[in-house]
């Protein structure tokens, strides 16, 4: 059984077996063993802080992941952060309000290796919370995607890598409660104290594939990300499932009701879909309710809401029928960025990602890597017909150009002679948009 951090002792704890053996999965793996390491510290005080950055001061990498409480606030916190350094993990509460400026410097180090798995979430939330920026970043899955691993999440990474497993049930815990339990603390423990084990294999194999480019461009593309601003937009109602179904009628109580609905998760610090629930809500606009006891009817409707804020439900239905049938249904910018190109753009646009796909089957790499989904809508538009023009496509990376680009000149270049002759036809679903 592995015993701490035994795999970067001894490579391949003795339980993974040779290729003929066979492995075993599950349940029937054993769980990492942490008796013989450093007990995990918490950092829940300035003083402590301080004693922990003195001994981080010149190291050469650190593990690192948060835990937030999407699943219990309106607005999530970051409610720890995990960190590793050789035998020794650190679970630092952010919620003491500690001065974290010295451990963001150590983030902003271009000389010390971040190591996280899939991370981007985890420096989101960071950036977003605390300002920190970011250099240097390892992430173990972004290189299992670059190797074209079929296994992504660290429990199965680590499966496959150390022979054990991963206790994932504290994965919906709430982690803004304190005190913390020794089963989160183990739990927040063990997302890193293996990633340097992983990132030491990872990049033996990254470079033996040639593939540290691909790990690196997507780590850029992590390090400069921006966070993006969460705004409540009332229009927002459209991304609810089932709301096609609804007439304009319908839709105008439905929008009513989600913004009245937003407004008592803000109140009551709690995520709007914990007051009611998204199926509810679209039913409650398709047959609107006449009193308090018919909210109680909706499938998944809490009670102490019916019961506690019914009457506001009930007028924003009220308000929404006051208000009439909408002018038409709101629409929603496309996730895949594809709105301000016309319909020929957007033929390009799908013939460009059934070709990622076809790449990404040939180099075995998962896709967005092959091409980011920022990429794409930028060739659909910009549509270069030359190897130079591929350069001025913003985050299309040196690797790729070099192993897709001039294929990529070819299908544009084939595309825009048979668009400017006549001799392209857009497909049925195409002209009956133009």
């Amino acid at each position: 059984m592995p015993n701490g951090r035994s795999p970067r002792a001894s490579n391949r704890p003795s339980g993974r077996g040779g290729p003929d053996e066979p492995q075993p999965t599950g349940p029937d793996l054993p769980r990492p063993n942490l008796d013989q390491v450093p007990e995990a510290i918490l950092v829940d005080t300035q003083d402590g802080l301080e004693e922990m950055l003195e001994r981080l001061a010149d190291i050469e990498e650190l593990a690192v992941d948060t835990e937030a409480d999407s699943f219990y606030s309106y607005r999530e916190k970051v409610c720890l952060i995990q960190l590793t350094y050789r035998e020794q993990d650190w679970l630092v509460d952010p919620l003491c309000e500690l001065d974290l400026s010295g451990l963001g410097a150590i983030f902003a180090d271009p000389e010390v290796v971040k190591i996280f798995h899939d991370g981007e979430f985890d420096v989101t939330i960071l950036k977003r919370r605390f300002g920190f920026t970011f250099a240097n970043l390892f992430d173990t899955s972004i290189a299992a995607q670059s190797l074209g691993r079929s296994e992504l999440g660290l429990a199965a990474i680590l499966a496959a890598e150390f022979g054990f497993a991963l206790d994932k049930s504290q994965q919906l815990s709430d982690w803004s409660k304190r005190p913390l339990t020794p089963k989160q603390i183990r739990y927040a423990r063990l997302d890193t104290r293996y990633l340097s084990d992983l990132r030491d294999g990872f990049e033996e194999a990254l470079e033996r594939a040639g593939r540290i480019e691909v790990h690196d461009g997507e780590v850029a593309r992590l390090e400069a990300l921006e966070p993006p601003q969460r705004e409540f937009d009332p229009d927002d109602f459209t991304r609810l499932k089932g709301t096609h179904r609804l007439d304009l009628t319908q839709a105008a109580i439905l929008r009513e009701l989600f913004i009245e609905r937003n407004a008592m998760a803000e109140e009551l610090d709690r995520p709007p879909f914990q007051i009611v629930p998204h199926g509810a809500l679209v039913e409650m606009a398709q047959r609107p309710p006449r009193d308090a006891a018919g909210l109680a009817r909706f499938k998944g409707m809490p009670k102490r809401t019916a019961h506690r804020n019914g009457d506001r439900l009930l007028d924003a239905i009220e308000r929404g029928r006051q208000a009439g049938p909408l002018e038409a249904m709101p629409t929603r910018p496309s996730r895949d960025g594809v709105d301000h190109l016309d319909d020929f753009g957007r033929e390009l646009f799908d013939r460009l990602k059934r070709q990622r796909t076809k790449w990404s089957e040939r180099e075995k790499i998962s896709p967005p890597l092959v091409l980011n989904r920022h990429v794409l809508p930028r060739l659909a538009e910009q549509r270069p017909r030359s190897l130079d023009g591929l350069e001025q496509i913003e985050g299309l990376l040196a690797w790729q150009r070099r192993a897709f680009g001039a294929e990529l000149v070819e299908l544009i270049d084939r595309f825009e002679a048979g668009r400017l002759d006549g001799s392209l036809e857009l497909p049925r679903h195409r002209r009956r948009q133009r």
